[in-house]
């Protein structure tokens, strides 16, 4: 029967399954109709009865039945014990009364190591014998075997609680880290917005300096092509009025060749400033086309810059072009320079040329005058 039953109780490690066992194992070989299994609760410290499944309060440590198994020691504590041992005598109705709470008339101490893991309560035979030395002795075998495999129990239910606790923290650890990620990401994903933003930001602050730089190139190559046009527009107006004069003198006997030949010579004067003028714009615009076309054309910028300074030097050094610089500028870079020719009339010569189309050929002038034509002054021969 022993066998049997430490082969039982080895085999399982539930605590119910365990204690129902037990006690049936008791019932069954002895007989009882009372008592039960009372097992030590672990965080309040005191002995609940878990088998059969009563209703009856609890057993605190501090109970007599409780002090009396732990302070003797013995497997066994019967009821009869009371009478014949004198050390109960003060105590004697009160632990009889502890006896009568458990409905018990033995008390089987659970202990390993001694510590008292709990104890079974065995009450009165169905038959109303009493329990023999053998039915002692079986009880302080079981008693052995039963007290390990309630703590094997005990401890494989504490090590399924520390796992379920464990893993609700490895749950909850593994929520946060999963909500730590997703906060990642969308951190991430902000900064690459805001990343982009900048991005556009840049790109668009960069496109708006070309647009301004680009505007003032525009204002600086207007300022640059206005006062060549605007020099050849007046001078093409007083060449205008010189075509007009001389068409208004072809049938008229009162001009003579050499005033057709001084008109002439002031149309003259007048082509070459305003072709001065011209070849100064050209000389703008072609060196805005070159300067643009630098990225395409590449090495051959270089050559057609030599080619174009060796053309303005030839200019400048013909005798009927330019002598002297009168201004100087600076456009992409490259100095430009305003001539002024010994042909063309300009400030005060211009102002004097007006002057003189506004009276008629052949009139009256002032003697003296070293602007005067050869025209005027053969008038002024004839008058006088």
């Amino acid at each position: 029967m022993l066998e049997f039953t430490s082969a039982v109780l080895a085999s399982t490690l539930q605590l119910e399954d365990i204690v129902s066992f037990i006690w049936e194992t008791i019932r069954s070989t002895m007989g009882i109709k009372s008592g039960g299994i009372f097992v030590r609760s672990a965080p309040s410290r005191v002995y609940e009865r878990i088998f059969p499944v009563s209703h009856d309060g609890p057993v605190v440590e501090e109970h007599l039945l409780v002090a009396e198994l732990t302070a003797t020691g013995r497997p066994i504590l019967s009821r009869h014990d009371l009478d014949d041992n004198p050390r109960f005598g003060p105590n004697c109705e009160a632990i009889r009364r502890a006896f009568d709470s458990v409905s018990a008339e033995l008390l089987m101490p659970l202990a390993l190591k001694r510590d008292l893991i709990g104890f079974i309560a065995i009450g009165k035979k169905e038959s109303g014998a009493f329990f023999s030395a053998d039915d002692v002795d079986f009880l302080k075998a079981l008693s052995n075997q039963s007290a390990l495999s309630i703590a094997n129990a005990l401890a494989y239910r504490e090590i399924q609680s520390l796992n379920a606790v464990l893993e609700q923290r490895v749950e909850q650890r593994t929520a946060e880290l999963s909500r730590t990620n997703h906060e990642l990401h969308s951190s991430i994903r902000r900064l690459e917005q805001a990343y982009s933003d900048l991005q556009r930001s840049q790109q668009d602050l960069s496109r708006a300096e070309k647009m301004a730089t680009l505007g003032r190139l525009a204002a600086g190559v207007a300022h640059e092509m206005n006062t060549p046009l605007g020099a050849s527009m007046t001078s093409l107006k007083l060449l205008q009025d010189l075509v007009d004069e001389y068409t208004s003198s072809v049938e008229d006997p009162a001009v003579s060749t050499t005033d057709h030949r001084e008109i002439a010579f002031e149309m003259s004067t007048l082509v070459g400033a305003t072709r001065d003028w011209l070849r100064k714009a050209a000389a703008h615009i072609g060196s805005l086309k070159l300067h643009t076309g630098a990225a395409e054309r590449g090495g051959e910028i270089l050559p057609r810059v030599a080619s174009r300074r060796r053309r303005r030097t030839a200019v400048v050094a013909s005798p009927a072009s330019v002598t002297e610089p009168v201004g100087g500028g600076m456009l992409f870079g490259e100095p430009t320079a305003t001539w002024r020719s010994r042909e063309t009339r300009t400030g005060a010569d211009e102002s004097s040329l007006q002057r003189d189309r506004r009276q008629p050929r052949g009139g009256p002038a002032k003697s003296g005058n070293p602007g005067q034509s050869a025209g005027r002054r053969r008038h002024d021969g004839d008058s006088s």
